[in-house]
């Protein structure tokens, strides 16, 4: 069985840093070769976020989400599928979480970046609603956002 829970830094970090390392890392050093990866930022990040994981029971994390609500912001961070759940609905899934919790929060916008190589992010996010902002030439990543439906009243 296949579900989307929250992070739990014991179990998921090490997957999450890898997801991190193969599938957004390997991109950015297409941009800036020099560039080195560094673990401590990454945890920082996480840690200074929220994030959901998708995890096959029994086992370890095979996505991820993380993002920031900030001043009815939702900016989301990080997203990784594994090769094995890619094109399965999983990385739509995770955003739609992300959405929905910003939302529930009272986030009227969404935003976030995406490297100018990562063609395939790049069409997610315009089937699910972003609009490229601006491109930012100094980290060759496209600025995307989203306005988000209100938060639903209950009756």
């Amino acid at each position: 069985m296949i579900r989307i829970r929250r992070r739990k830094p014991a179990l998921d970090d090490k997957r999450i840093i890898s997801l991190i390392k193969n599938q957004l890392y390997t991109l950015t050093l297409k941009a800036f070769p020099d560039l080195k990866f560094d673990d401590k930022q990454v945890k920082k990040r996480l840690k200074d976020g929220v994030t959901f994981v998708v995890v096959k029971r029994p086992g370890p994390a095979k996505g991820f989400i993380t993002f920031v609500v900030k001043d009815g912001v939702l900016y989301l961070d990080m997203l990784a599928v594994h090769p094995s759940l890619q094109g399965k609905g999983w990385g739509t899934k995770l955003m739609r979480r992300a959405e929905n919790y910003g939302i529930r929060r009272g986030c009227k916008y969404s935003t976030l970046y995406v490297d100018e190589l990562n063609v395939r992010a790049q069409t997610l996010y315009k089937r699910l609603g972003y609009q490229e902002y601006r491109f930012e030439d100094t980290i060759k990543c496209y600025l995307y956002f989203k306005e988000l439906p209100a938060k639903k009243k209950r009756s």
